[in-house]
């Protein structure tokens, strides 16, 4: 490949792919993010936070570092480094892909796919900013203008995506819903939650799960741990209710009585009268 650098290559190739590489690899970033929240509200995704956390200015500092260091291998020309490029890909997916793809949700692969893409786009400007640097690329007026419209097309979505975001907040809610608590129940009484995604679409929720039932004297529940991280309160409506929390036993009798308890904690109850309770853990988790 014929090389021919000079100062103003060098340092256009090297704007293009540090800061402007930043600059579109960030909204890339944030419309798929936008995307994917939005793709995992409407179908109720119950997402693990842990796996969509950040660490501050991280994937910044190896994005810079990426790109500088495969601008410079392009623009010196060196073999195998496209080969290099993909090895490189190939070993970030693999290193983040238990993270992603734990399990089978589908909110996991997404996660993964968007990574790819963001990944891709950071990459390219390396290219770019490499070819631009030994001068097989003329930064002329015409480039000039493909490289602009490519920079400014991810920025400008985000924007309209932020604008719509934000319209979209200070309006009214969209979805208004009257229902009855005992006909729109999904399981026993549970009428809010992730599992209301087919049968009551408007009461699915990642954030809680309610529950309206009226307990006959026969029913009871033996003393188990629920291994899902999640709180739990339990309030008389009527009736009489032994509730029992580890090794602790708690009487409902009046209306209002409650128990209350965290992650981790074994339980059970015992209608002593024809119950009826309300119950209402958090977060809902499949």
């Amino acid at each position: 490949m014929h090389q021919n650098f000079t100062v103003q290559s060098c340092l256009s190739g090297l704007v293009i792919s540090l800061v402007l590489g930043s600059l579109v690899s960030w909204a890339v970033w944030k419309c798929l993010h936008n995307f994917f929240e939005s793709t995992s509200k409407s179908h109720g995704w119950v997402v693990c936070k842990k796996a969509t956390e950040r660490i501050p200015l991280q994937p910044f500092v190896i994005g810079v570092l990426e790109r500088l260091f495969f601008t410079i291998l392009i623009a010196l020309d060196v073999s195998g480094v496209v080969a290099g490029i993909a090895t490189w890909i190939l070993v970030k997916m693999v290193s983040g892909w238990n993270r992603y793809t734990g399990s089978d949700d589908t909110w996991r692969r997404m996660l993964a796919f968007n990574a790819l893409i963001t990944n891709l786009v950071s990459l390219l400007f390396a290219v770019l900013g490499g070819l631009i640097a030994n001068g097989t690329i003329k930064l002329d007026l015409d480039t000039a203008l493909y490289i602009c419209a490519i920079t400014a097309a991810p920025v400008l979505i985000y924007l309209v995506c932020l604008i719509c975001k934000t319209l979209g907040t200070s309006s009214k809610p969209t979805t208004l819903y009257k229902g009855n608590a005992i006909s729109d129940a999904a399981n026993k009484g549970w009428f809010v939650g992730w599992f209301q995604k087919e049968h009551r679409p408007e009461l699915c929720s990642s954030d809680v799960e309610i529950k309206w039932f009226t307990h006959p004297t026969t029913d009871f529940q033996a003393v188990t741990t629920d291994e899902k991280k999640v709180w739990t309160i339990t309030i008389l409506v009527s009736g009489r209710l032994r509730v029992s929390v580890d090794s602790k036993e708690f009487t409902l009798e009046n209306p209002g009585d409650f128990v209350c308890w965290g992650p981790g904690h074994s339980h059970g109850w015992q209608p002593l009268d024809e119950s009826l309770v309300i119950t209402v853990r958090w977060p809902s988790i499949p």
